[in-house]
């Protein structure tokens, strides 16, 4: 039991070291999803740059791990292939699944963030994916926003 106390305190003391070090600004965590606006080439186009969190790239390579499941593995039965097969014959099917869906949560957070209305479709390019990391760059056009003055009408009968 004693080892378990110990093991306790050591918990607690590296808890409050690793607050220290955040309220100090020692280390720097990253905001997902990471979205900068590059440039804005002409008006209502805009060309960002967007990061991924992780955690949504594991869940999107592990939803793609399970679409391929289906798919007949050089070597496997069809549907017995372990996850570590899965993803060293089918890398590529894998990427493009990843590239696509986190294509469309890319668009989801950017309008999210950002709080434009796109018009048209969006042109993807610098398509990144490496290990549990994506990012991407993204050229669109946004509806223009504006407000009208005070308008003052006379109606005339």
């Amino acid at each position: 039991m004693p080892l378990c106390v110990e093991t306790n305190k050591e918990v607690v003391i590296m808890q409050e070291v690793y607050d220290r070090e955040i309220d100090a600004g020692s280390i720097d965590e990253v905001k997902y999803p990471v979205v900068k606006i590059l440039e804005e080439p002409e008006y209502c186009k805009l060309k960002v740059h967007y990061e991924a969190d992780p955690e949504v790239v594991i869940g999107k390579i592990d939803e793609a791990v399970a679409e391929c499941r289906k798919l007949q593995v050089p070597g496997f039965r069809k549907g017995k292939a372990p996850d570590s097969a899965i993803k060293m014959r089918l890398r590529p099917q894998i990427n493009q699944y990843v590239a696509r869906e986190m294509a469309t949560h890319a668009m989801d957070d950017i309008i999210f963030e950002l709080d434009v209305k796109p018009i048209g479709h969006p042109k993807f390019s610098e398509i990144k994916i490496s290990k549990n990391n994506f990012s991407c760059d993204v050229d669109f056009m946004k509806k223009p926003s504006f407000e009208l003055g005070d308008l003052n009408f006379e109606v005339i009968i």
